[in-house]
């Protein structure tokens, strides 16, 4: 009886220590919007345009590793809070951080789209990152927001306001 508790024991402390243990990870993402409108604009609406805010309430998704492709894992999904942090605990490796855009399939009008470029462009996640054993992390990532009328890999023309 004492050995097969023994040895119940020690299968049980040993499957304990295999265990990897996870990481709190804290997550900092900021946007910045530039100036998207037409004449010259005063100073304050630039500098303005330039202040990092808080993308609050947005959904990121961290991925495993570090290219975006259709058999991609998602290990979590990220709320932004008031503060713009998000956490996640986290096994050591490589991770990404991808948007909506990341997340859902490439939906559309492919005549308007160079669809190679707008897939690598799908590929490519925010940003990446490394969870090393036995260190909390935090991240932080600031979004360079694009204006409406500059889509990437468009092929069509949109008109600039003046």
């Amino acid at each position: 009886m004492r050995t097969t508790f023994f040895l119940f024991a020690l299968v049980f402390f040993t499957c304990g220590l295999a265990q990897v243990s996870k990481e709190k990870t804290t997550i900092i993402i900021t946007k910045t919007t530039p100036y998207c409108g037409g004449a010259n604009p005063p100073e304050e609406i630039l500098n303005e345009a330039k202040k990092k805010k808080i993308p609050f309430g947005e959904k990121f998704y961290i991925i495993k590793g570090y290219c975006n492709s259709n058999d991609r894992k998602i290990i979590d999904s990220l709320v932004m809070d008031s503060s713009g942090k998000g956490f996640s605990m986290l096994k050591p490796g490589c991770y990404s951080i991808i948007n909506d855009f990341g997340y859902n399939k490439i939906d559309v009008d492919t005549s308007l789209y160079d669809m190679d470029c707008l897939k690598k462009l799908w590929e490519t996640p925010l940003f990446k990152f490394e969870i090393v054993k036995g260190k909390s992390e935090i991240f932080s990532f600031n979004i360079e927001e694009q204006c409406p009328y500059n889509k990437p890999c468009y092929k069509g023309e949109i008109a600039v306001p003046m």
